[in-house]
C-alpha cells in the first residue's frame, strides 16, 4: 500500500512514530493542523478528522473542492463522500460540473454515484 507524502508529513507533525489505533488519536492535534500553511496538510488533517466522526475539517474539505491542484480536489471529494449531508452533496455536484481534469472527473462521478444513486 502506497503512503502519501502528506500522510507521512502529517504523522511527523503530530508526533506519531507507530501506527495509532483510532482510540489513541488526539484529535486536537489534527484540529491545529487545519490552520497549517500547506494545503495538503490541511486536507490530510481534515480527512482524518472526518474519518473519526469530527466535522471540524468539513470547511477545509469543501474549500478544497475548488483547489487548483487536482490531487487536492480528489482527496477532498473522497473524504467528503463519508458525510451524509445535503449541503455536501450539492457542493460535490457543483464541483463536478466544472471539473476538467480527467481523473478527478471520474472520481467525482464515482463518488456522486455512491452518494446519490
Amino acid at each position: 500500500r502506497r503512503v502519501s507524502l502528506n500522510a507521512v508529513r502529517l504523522a511527523i507533525a503530530i508526533g506519531i512514530t507507530t501506527a495509532p489505533s483510532p482510540d489513541d488519536l488526539d484529535l486536537e492535534r489534527y484540529r491545529v493542523l487545519l490552520k497549517d500553511p500547506d494545503e495538503g496538510m490541511r486536507i490530510a488533517a481534515a480527512r482524518v478528522l472526518v474519518e473519526r466522526g469530527d466535522i471540524a475539517g468539513r470547511a477545509v474539505l469543501l474549500q478544497a473542492l475548488q483547489d487548483p491542484d487536482s490531487h487536492h480536489r480528489i482527496d477532498a471529494v473522497l473524504a467528503l463522500q463519508q458525510m451524509t449531508d445535503p449541503e455536501i452533496l450539492a457542493a460535490i455536484k457543483q464541483a463536478a460540473k466544472v471539473e476538467r481534469h480527467p481523473l478527478a472527473h471520474l472520481v467525482f462521478k464515482k463518488v456522486l454515484k455512491q452518494m446519490d444513486p
